[in-house]
């Protein structure tokens, strides 16, 4: 984006336009792939048409005259494919990010201010994996997010489980508290087989 576009749009009390706001790959831990975030962005879509405009602002940066998202990826994926399906929305209301914030006060507010569709466990999961990443123990991560500590080893410890029964979590087949618990009490090898079983008996049932 030019540099002259990103400070124009960033003029203070201004409506921005949506399309010169960019997504930074990776930095949102939710994981559009699962079919409950596809859900929450086709209801934000009937809502955004409904209300006639977002009334959240996003959250942006400004990053060498780039608008960079910091908050909002739902609103902001709603808003573009409702442009993109003919609706006239020219502008979206924003706010500016803490300009002293760095990279891991980022990822915290993304779960501590989320007032939107909460983050499934995988992708907290890999969420406190990358604070992880940043020299913070369990502790620090509980602590800065408001979750037990119990519930911060719960998390890690789901993202040692076997990828097939991950990707039936992400899915959706069984909650992440029941696979974590069967894997405990069978055994990696016998929960797995019990957990895929049980997956593909319900699937005979609905289907």
């Amino acid at each position: 984006m030019e540099t002259k576009a990103g400070l124009r749009n960033f003029a203070k009390g201004s409506m921005m336009d949506p399309r010169i706001i960019e997504i930074d790959p990776g930095f949102n831990s939710r994981d559009f792939s699962i079919a409950k975030n596809r859900e929450h962005i086709d209801f934000l879509k009937a809502s955004i048409v409904e209300r006639k405009g977002i009334k959240t602002p996003l959250t942006v940066r400004l990053n060498e005259g780039r608008v960079m998202l910091v908050d909002g990826e739902c609103r902001l994926r709603a808003v573009m494919e409702l442009i993109a399906e003919g609706h006239p929305i020219e502008r979206v209301p924003w706010q500016s990010e803490d300009r002293y914030i760095n990279e891991a006060d980022r990822l915290v507010d993304q779960v501590t201010r989320n007032s939107g569709k909460p983050f499934e466990p995988l992708e907290l999961a890999h969420h406190c994996r990358r604070l992880e990443g940043f020299g913070w123990s369990h502790g620090d991560i509980a602590k800065k997010l408001s979750l037990s500590q119990s519930y911060i080893s719960h998390l890690f410890g789901l993202l040692t489980m076997p990828e097939q029964v991950q990707q039936h979590i992400k899915a959706g087949d069984i909650a992440a508290s029941t696979a974590a618990t069967i894997i405990r009490e069978e055994g990696e090898v016998n929960g797995v087989a019990a957990i895929t079983e049980a997956v593909e008996e319900h699937r005979e049932e609905i289907a």
